[in-house]
C-alpha cells in the first residue's frame, strides 16, 4: 500500500534550491511515498511579509492550509524550516484565537482546519522510518558530518515545539542511523546570516566563516543542512568567509535527504548532488 502525504515545496525548493526539491522528491519516491503537492499553493511570506502587514503571513499560510484541507491532505511535508515555522505559527494563532481565525477565513474566503499536521523534513523522514530502515546499506562514504540545524528548525520553541533549542540532537541521531559518523560541535544552531546574503555579504561571510571554522575544528569533513537558505549561504559565501579567515574553506555541504538517498543506494545524480556549488565529490 502506497503511503500518501501532502507536500509543500515552497518557493525555494521550486526555484533557487531546486536541487533540494529534487533530493526530497526522489528520496520519497524511492521509498514508495506519494507526495501530493498542495494545488495552487502560494508563498508562505517568508521573512518579508510581516514587514508589510502583520496579518499577511498568517493569511498566506492559512490559504495553503485551507487548500490542503479541501484536498483531504492532513499531514504536510514542509522541508524548508522557514515555511514550516510560518505554517505552525499561523495554525497556533488561529487555534488559540477564534476571532482571529474567523477574520483570516473571511480574508482568504476559505475554511481552515486547525488539525492539520505540519512535518519538518526530519519529522517527515521519521514518519516513514519503516520504509527506509530496511533499505539501509553498510557501505556509506566514511565521512564525519557536522549536523547544522540553523535558526528555525528548533526555534522559536513555543511555535515549533521540536527538539532542544539550545542543544538539539534529532538530526545527529538520524544521520548516525544512516551510517555516517557525526561530530559534536558548538555552532549547530548559530545563524548563517539568513536573508542578508545579498544585502550584507560582508557580515554573512563572517558568520559563515565561524560555522566552517568550528565544524573543521571539531573534525567535520562535511556539513549537512535541512534549510535551503543555510545551504545557499554556506555554499555562496564561502569565498568571503575564506578571505576573512585567511583559510580556504572547502567542506562539502549536503542536505539530510542526500545522506538518506546515498544510504539506501541511490545514485548521487538522481539526488542532484551534481548541482551543488560546493565540492561534493567525496560523496559521489
Amino acid at each position: 500500500m502506497t503511503t500518501e502525504l501532502g507536500y509543500y515545496p515552497g518557493c525555494a525548493l521550486s526555484g533557487t534550491s531546486a536541487e533540494y526539491g529534487k533530493s526530497v522528491e526522489q528520496v520519497f519516491k524511492a521509498l514508495g511515498v506519494n507526495l501530493v503537492e498542495i494545488p495552487d499553493w502560494n508563498c508562505c511570506g517568508a521573512s518579508s511579509a510581516h514587514m508589510m502587514n502583520k496579518e499577511l503571513p498568517v493569511a498566506l499560510n492559512a490559504r495553503n492550509l485551507a487548500i490542503a484541507k479541501e484536498n483531504n491532505l492532513r499531514e504536510i511535508v514542509t522541508p524548508c524550516p522557514l515555511c514550516s515555522e510560518g505554517m505552525l505559527g499561523a495554525l497556533k494563532k488561529m487555534a488559540s484565537d477564534p476571532e482571529k481565525r474567523k477574520e483570516i477565513e473571511d480574508i482568504i474566503e476559505r475554511k481552515i482546519n486547525p488539525d492539520i499536521k505540519i512535518l519538518n523534513i526530519v519529522q517527515s523522514l521519521e514518519r516513514v522510518r519503516e520504509l527506509w530502515e530496511p533499505k539501509l546499506k553498510e557501505d556509506v562514504p566514511n565521512i564525519k558530518v557536522a549536523c547544522y540545524y540553523g535558526c528555525l528548525l528548533v526555534r522559536p520553541p513555543e511555535i515549533v515545539e521540536y527538539d532542544e533549542p539550545e542543544k538539539p540532537a534529532k538530526i545527529d541521531g538520524m544521520v548516525r542511523e544512516f551510517g555516517f559518523e557525526t561530530v559534536d560541535w558548538s555552532f549547530k544552531t548559530e545563524c548563517c546570516g539568513g536573508g542578508f546574503t545579498m544585502s550584507n555579504a560582508k557580515d554573512v561571510g563572517m558568520l559563515v566563516g565561524k560555522i566552517y571554522e568550528n565544524a573543521i575544528f571539531h573534525g567535520a569533513q562535511a556539513i549537512v543542512c535541512v534549510c535551503p537558505m543555510c545551504l545557499a549561504n554556506l555554499e555562496m559565501r564561502v569565498g568571503e568567509a575564506s578571505k576573512k579567515f585567511g583559510v580556504k574553506f572547502d567542506l562539502p555541504i549536503v542536505y539530510i535527504t542526500d545522506l538518506l538517498g546515498l544510504a539506501i543506494g541511490m545514485e548521487p545524480t538522481v539526488l542532484a548532488l551534481d548541482k551543488h556549488l560546493s565540492d561534493v565529490s567525496s560523496f559521489m
